[in-house]
């Protein structure tokens, strides 16, 4: 299943923070070949390592489309609670580390995991 991960590259999303589209090109050429993994919900431990117990679900063949970056979703774990949940206002977000310019620009980013959401940035 295709899905919108983050909308309107190079604009102030929701938290004021500006992922460019030369950032987040880094990311698809990083993970172009491999898996992400994400759960449902923000992960209360925010270490580099996943907790692989929490995974309900992976990204692949993630790209660039329509100013948004976009991947493949494949749900692992409770399809059909994710399937509830996407009538909601839940959606895609990444969730990794980077440093913020004064203007909201996110630079210098690490990406952890894509995860399940409700009221995405």
């Amino acid at each position: 299943m295709r899905v919108v991960i983050l909308d309107n590259l190079d604009q102030p999303n929701k938290n004021g923070h500006i992922y460019t589209t030369e950032l987040i090109q880094k990311i698809v050429d990083e993970f172009k070949d491999k898996q992400v993994f994400g759960q449902l919900g923000i992960p209360k431990d925010m270490s580099s390592s996943i907790d692989l117990t929490q995974v309900t679900h992976y990204v692949t063949n993630p790209r660039i489309e329509n100013n948004s970056l976009v991947g493949d979703v494949k749900v692992i774990k409770d399809p059909a609670l994710m399937e509830q949940f996407s009538n909601l206002q839940f959606g895609f977000r990444p969730t990794g580390f980077g440093a913020l310019k004064e203007d909201g620009t996110v630079y210098d980013y690490t990406l952890r995991s894509i995860d399940f959401v409700h009221e995405p940035a």
